[in-house]
């Protein structure tokens, strides 16, 4: 399945609405055709193998795992406790890693685009930070 932007009423109707907004158009379009092309079960499967890998490289790692370690009861959403959450994540960007800070917890949000490299390098990153806090 592919899904086309130019789906314009026909006629004169068209303009009826003014000019739509044609760069998110064609931005949302495009994200969709690729969701598409790759397909959800896979996308599924990644984050699963995403989410498996950043749950046990943090135990190892010695972080406090937050929520379930069994992927069946949770999202590819891995949270790890940090006590000042805020102050990690500034450290953390300041070195490129991109986290976020909720409460006590820092949040490590893998997606599709993600590879077990940068989740790795984002925990031993946080690692890191967290004997500096």
């Amino acid at each position: 399945m592919k899904i086309y932007c130019t789906m314009f009423a026909a006629g004169t109707r068209r303009f009826e609405i003014g000019t739509p907004s044609f760069i998110s158009i064609y931005a949302a379009c495009s994200a969709l055709n690729l969701l598409l092309e790759i397909g959800v079960e896979q996308i599924e499967a990644d984050l699963t193998e995403l989410a498996r890998f950043t749950v046990q490289y943090g135990q190892e790692k010695g972080l406090h795992l937050i929520g379930p370690a069994n992927l069946d009861q949770r999202s590819s959403l891995v949270a790890f406790q940090v006590g000042d959450a805020a102050k990690a994540e500034a450290m953390l960007r300041d070195k490129k890693v991109i986290v976020s800070a909720r409460e006590d917890v820092i949040r490590i949000a893998p997606h599709l685009y993600n590879t077990q490299e940068e989740i790795q390098h984002a925990l031993d990153e946080l690692a890191i930070v967290l004997k500096k806090i």
